[in-house]
């Protein structure tokens, strides 16, 4: 069971960060609006159908459910790669369609997180404590560290390709292996601290 954890880390961490790689310069900036909006109401709703349908099927509390459907929601991926990725995709989908598609992919698989960790506290803890514990640990200490420190090692690791590139150290083939690098780097010095 370690192991299987493990290795879907690694394989979430590589996935979401080839997704960021993909995706054309500032794209987030440009588009945020229609990403929150995949992500926010959409996401949320998802989550809240599946963990219905999970009490539902299976007759568990609800909220237990919802620790459930935080896994089950963000699980598209795979099933986005077939119209993302491949000769039929790129002469029949659009490019902006595309490109949000990854997007979306990339970022609700990091929303399954605060979703899972909401349920597992109020389980845990239960009531008024319980968000105030879930907004800080998860929200603040996890997904918002987190993203400050992905920003600061994707800015140092751009600088440092553009350095091995301007010294010839590195050729433009090497740029995929070394964001997927960076991406388990990451991992490892999360799982070390």
């Amino acid at each position: 069971m370690q192991l299987t954890q493990e290795f879907s880390r690694y394989c979430l961490a590589v996935e979401v960060m080839i997704a960021g790689i993909e995706l054309p310069k500032r794209y987030l900036r440009k588009e945020w609006r229609s990403l929150v909006m995949l992500l926010a109401p959409i996401m949320t709703l998802m989550w809240l159908i599946s963990s219905a349908i999970i009490t539902f099927t299976f007759n568990i509390p609800f909220i237990q459910a919802l620790a459930i459907g935080a896994c089950v929601a963000p699980t598209d991926p795979v099933l986005a790669n077939a119209i993302l990725k491949g000769v039929f995709a790129e002469t029949h989908v659009p490019l902006r369609l595309r490109n949000i598609l990854t997007a979306e992919s990339g970022a609700n698989d990091g929303l399954g997180y605060p979703f899972l960790f909401f349920a597992l506290f109020i389980m845990r803890i239960g009531g008024g404590k319980a968000i105030g514990t879930w907004v800080y640990a998860t929200c603040v200490y996890q997904i918002l560290l987190s993203a400050v420190i992905g920003a600061i090692a994707g800015y140092i690791g751009r600088k440092a390709l553009r350095y091995a590139e301007m010294y010839g150290w590195v050729d433009k083939e090497s740029f995929l292996l070394s964001s997927i690098t960076l991406a388990l780097l990451l991992i490892v010095a999360y799982m070390m601290r």
